[in-house]
């Protein structure tokens, strides 16, 4: 009996701890403002949103043999998983590049080049260990977003995830901006 309780507490905070580790218990401030300006190197995707890691290494690569360095992963999701079947769900993937490279990624025709922002928004940042913090910054910040939208008076949207791994950090972007549809913009 004492050996299973000593299991299950060795367990328990192996469970805490890594849920602390990757964010789980980090405090979440959503801010209202003027995103940054990214240029951004995008998959079109239809399906499941765990799809995001193999789909910006798969844009990675093709920068890499194009000569372009990618700085960070991101996704942009339009679709809520909780009212869309997962095999509906709009998204586009790839990776942020710097914008003295954009002619080099766009040369080709094969992956389309966009710009994104800066846009009015509402952001956050949560810390970036490892997959694990993405499915916490879910849990965690998606809801801190979406009460200041709703306390603003704004309808949610789309959300840009930026994933930069070198800084330890995804930032979240939210526009709300009327007049911009980022749907219109990366998912055409």
């Amino acid at each position: 009996m004492k050996k299973a309780v000593v299991v299950i507490l060795v367990v328990v905070a192996a469970v805490a701890a890594l849920a602390a580790y990757v964010g789980f218990f980090n405090t979440v401030r959503a801010t209202e403002g003027k995103s940054g300006s990214y240029v951004l190197v995008c998959a079109k995707m239809t399906g499941p949103f765990q799809q995001t890691p193999r789909v910006t290494r798969e844009v990675r690569q093709w920068l890499f043999l194009k000569g372009v360095e990618a700085r960070q992963g991101f996704g942009i999701y339009f679709d809520d998983p909780r009212k869309v079947k997962a095999g509906d769900l709009r998204w586009v993937a790839g990776c942020v590049i710097d914008p003295k490279d954009r002619k080099a990624a766009a040369k080709s025709g094969e992956r389309p080049v966009r710009n994104f922002g800066p846009v009015k928004a509402i952001m956050a940042q949560f810390p970036f260990r490892n997959r694990f913090s993405v499915i916490a910054g879910v849990v965690r910040v998606y809801p801190a977003m979406g009460a200041l939208a709703k306390e603003k008076g704004y309808t949610p949207g789309a959300v840009l995830e930026i994933y930069d791994m070198k800084a330890g950090v995804i930032t979240y972007v939210m526009p709300v901006d009327a007049k911009f549809d980022a749907l219109k913009v990366f998912y055409r």
